[in-house]
């Protein structure tokens, strides 16, 4: 619906920005009423391929799409800093995500963003439709971001994902951009609820070269019903996956309520399982099935 600035290249492989002095910057999108058509697809609320953007106190609704994914904000193709803060966001397939697609702009990395006190939800009404759901925020590409008291609610299993409401997974999307990265995030003061399943934190692009997941804290959260939606299928009740290979996650001083594993290790690509500087602090949770993975024989290291 709205397109700061040019990430045509997510479509045909080309984009007239290509450079960073070609990137519009110090923007703002403030207190606006942003919607798609119940019942309509509708692939993106605002598409944030910018500089120096600020989006504040907007209502972001009904981004749904069935053979592709939808999000209420999507940034791909701008350097940063973004702000978003105080909205509602609404979409199917990610309400919010930063990469997706390759950049441009060679070894751009979209950076310096701050996500403080918005509402991140899906219909209910959405589970009996055929629109295509998979989480409720994802880094694919993305330095130095800040997720600080927001609200996450109601995600479920409706694709090829497993439910996990948060989702850290650095992605090479096409081949294009090996420089993609997931690295110093900060995710403190959430609630995340009603979901199927909590936080995956994936090491390394296991489909195309990128640089390793590094440097996430996850502290001061509260994860409410994880388990939710469990005749959808999914990793019902797991809190927090890590998968290949990731380095320096510390999760300290949550509190969550969950029916599976509070911690699940898993490999996809054993040449890249290693995860170091592993640390799980000061968290109460419900042991369940407890501390345990596939393929886990040595891949984590304290």
């Amino acid at each position: 619906i709205i397109a700061l600035g040019d990430g045509s290249a997510e479509f045909d492989g080309q984009s007239s920005q290509s450079s960073l002095d070609q990137v519009p910057h110090d923007l703002v999108i403030d207190r606006c009423y942003i919607h798609g058509e119940p019942g309509t697809r509708q692939k993106r609320g605002i598409a944030l391929n910018s500089a120096a953007t600020t989006i504040t106190g907007c209502y972001i609704a009904e981004i749904k799409a069935t053979d592709q994914d939808s999000q209420a904000i999507c940034g791909w193709n701008g350097p940063g800093p973004y702000t978003i803060t105080n909205n509602y966001l609404e979409a199917a397939g990610e309400n919010v995500m930063f990469g997706g697609a390759d950049p441009s702009i060679a070894n751009l990395v979209p950076s310096d963003i701050t996500i403080r006190k918005n509402h991140f939800s899906k219909p209910l009404a959405w589970q009996s439709q055929s629109w295509s759901v998979k989480n409720l925020f994802e880094l694919k590409n993305a330095r130095r971001v800040l997720i600080d008291g927001n609200v996450f609610e109601d995600n479920w299993k409706q694709g090829d994902q497993d439910g996990f409401a948060i989702v850290f997974t650095p992605r090479n999307q096409s081949g294009g951009s090996p420089w993609s990265t997931v690295e110093d995030v900060t995710f403190t003061h959430n609630i995340v609820r009603h979901s199927t399943a909590g936080v995956h934190i994936l090491g390394w692009d296991y489909t195309y070269p990128s640089r390793q997941t590094q440097r996430v804290l996850i502290q001061n959260n509260l994860f409410i019903d994880i388990g939710a939606f469990a005749n959808n299928g999914g990793s019902v009740g797991r809190l927090f996956m890590l998968a290949d290979g990731s380095a320096n996650v510390v999760i300290d001083h949550n509190t969550a309520f969950q029916d599976e594993s509070p911690v699940y290790a898993q490999v996809h690509n054993p040449r890249l399982a290693v995860s170091t500087g592993f640390v799980y602090t000061n968290n109460l949770t419900l042991n369940n099935e407890g501390v345990r993975g596939d393929k886990t024989e040595g891949v984590m290291t304290p």
